[in-house]
């Protein structure tokens, strides 16, 4: 009975959302989509401007499954259950979110660090492969800590604390700046053991309004508005790894305003549904 509920529950929100869907991208990405989507920072290094998408890390594992590279597809599958983390709960995603094709534009999450490194060198090897690439030779990775930070200063020489250019997590109507969860006294409880004060993080936390859109999970990766590079959701929506592995940047959906700062770094030991990536491209010749 609570499986035929369960496998309901999935039909009737997978209709909602294909209803209710906005963009719907194309089914294959191009060398010269990948091109367009690059933010250039200097003469031999660019920034992705959007968090790496499930529609482009499907083409990934599909061309790993073709290739029958079992190594390298294992290493970078998918882990779908990270939906089912007890603070989280949310068991229709297990089977949405990276499957269904309303979620193509929103960020890839519950992958793994090895998932990250293998992505950037399989488009690296696209890229260098196609006849119609603007540069002779590129090498996609994933960024530096101090590039990451550069980048979301978007070219500014102030010292702000938020990749939008200013200290304001809303603007002046009130409106968020990123997708983070704004966590209010309900939430805030002082933890007798510790002696501390703690935040319960539960199931249904981290919707927020903002530009006449709800997220309850993840936000599109164009959502929000772009830096001074043109790079979107560098705070906010999913934590970011970095080259330096463990780590990540940015914070998430499920941070709060303070952990979403430019300045913040995070650590992390195993895939999760707060953690993507972005890719940074070097130009090796032009």
């Amino acid at each position: 009975m609570k499986k035929n509920i369960f496998i309901f529950s999935i039909c009737v929100v997978s209709i909602l959302l294909f209803i209710n869907a906005r963009v719907m991208l194309p089914e294959k990405f191009t060398i010269k989509d990948i091109e367009k989507t690059l933010g250039k920072i200097n003469d031999t290094l660019y920034v992705s401007k959007y968090e790496v998408s499930n529609l482009q890390y499907k083409a990934f594992l599909s061309e790993l499954k073709k290739t029958k590279n079992a190594e390298k597809y294992n290493a970078s599958k998918i882990d779908t259950v990270g939906w089912l983390e007890p603070t989280i709960r949310n068991e229709p995603m297990v089977v949405l979110y990276h499957k269904h094709p309303v979620y193509d534009k929103y960020p890839v999450v519950n992958i793994s660090y090895d998932g990250a490194q293998n992505f950037c060198e399989w488009l690296t090897e696209k890229y260098n492969s196609s006849p119609d690439k603007k540069f002779k030779k590129v090498k996609f990775r994933l960024p530096a800590e101090k590039e990451w930070v550069f980048a979301a200063k978007g070219g500014s020489k102030d010292q702000e604390i938020y990749s939008w250019g200013n200290n304001n997590l809303k603007n002046a109507q009130g409106k968020k700046f990123c997708n983070y969860l704004e966590i209010g006294d309900e939430f805030i409880h002082k933890d007798k053991t510790k002696g501390e004060y703690v935040i319960e993080k539960k199931s249904g936390l981290g919707s927020v309004k903002t530009l006449g859109e709800t997220y309850d999970i993840t936000a599109p990766v164009d959502a929000f508005l772009p830096n001074g590079y043109g790079l979107f959701n560098l705070s906010g929506n999913v934590a970011e790894m970095i080259a330096e592995k463990g780590k990540t940047k940015g914070g998430s959906w499920r941070s709060s305003g303070y952990d979403v700062r430019i300045d913040l770094t995070d650590t992390y030991e195993k895939s999760s549904v707060e953690i993507g990536f972005r890719c940074v491209m070097v130009v090796l010749e032009k």
